[in-house]
């Protein structure tokens, strides 16, 4: 996930991907040398001052024709999401991302629960863009396309957070879980060890996994 979160914002830092292939080659590998070992640190290293350098998220632009996506996803220790805004010649910018721990009662919720919870939190967290305005959130759990017809099944809490969601104009869509990667590795940002023993052996710490590519603009990061 969390190679995946960079093979996505590649695009947006010259130099990221060639930082990233060693790494990537030393996951192939089931056993490693010393040196391997020595390799991995100074890679990640090199990748964490690319991440360090000033860049920001992209600006938002206040036009209703320019669509917005969220993207929200799950795990069993986090929950994580992203908001872009279509550009003018058709691409998406980063906006805005979210991200925070689960609580010790949160991580015993069912998966339809966690990924609810991921979804409210995100769209929420990112209300002050989307208030007024059509989008598309992107989950990668069917089921929750279908909750709001299903309402007797669910639990007081599952519907007290989809009255919440009620007053935005919000289109959810399902989304493969291998095309959902920046959501998918926001929500996993928590998890030791998330790589390989490379991260790991660098001494790159939870909150600078997902700090460091928006160092200068924590404001937008929530994280436990």
């Amino acid at each position: 996930s969390f190679l995946g979160y960079f093979g996505y914002i590649r695009q947006y830092i010259p130099g990221l991907g060639a930082a990233c292939s060693h790494l990537h080659a030393l996951k192939t590998k089931s056993t490693w040398t010393h040196e391997d070992r020595t390799d991995a640190r100074t890679e990640t290293e090199k990748l964490k001052a690319l991440l360090a350098k000033p860049r920001s998220l992209d600006a938002f632009v206040d036009d209703d024709s320019l669509h917005f996506t969220v993207y929200t996803d799950a795990s069993k220790c986090g929950i994580g999401g992203a908001l872009f805004q279509q550009a003018p010649d058709g691409t998406k910018r980063l906006v805005q991302i979210f991200s925070r721990k689960l609580k010790d009662a949160e991580t015993r919720y069912s998966t339809t629960k966690r990924e609810l919870l991921a979804l409210k939190s995100c769209v929420r967290d990112f209300k002050y863009y989307l208030r007024g305005r059509p989008f598309t959130a992107y989950v990668d759990h069917e089921a929750l396309i279908h909750m709001r017809n299903n309402l007797e099944k669910l639990t007081d809490t599952e519907r007290g957070w989809l009255e919440q969601l009620q007053e935005f104009a919000m289109n959810i869509k399902y989304i493969k879980g291998t095309d959902n990667t920046v959501a998918d590795a926001l929500s996993r940002v928590f998890i030791n060890n998330l790589i390989d023993p490379a991260i790991a052996a660098a001494g790159l710490t939870t909150k600078e996994m997902l700090k460091a590519p928006y160092k200068h603009l924590s404001q937008f990061v929530k994280a436990s």
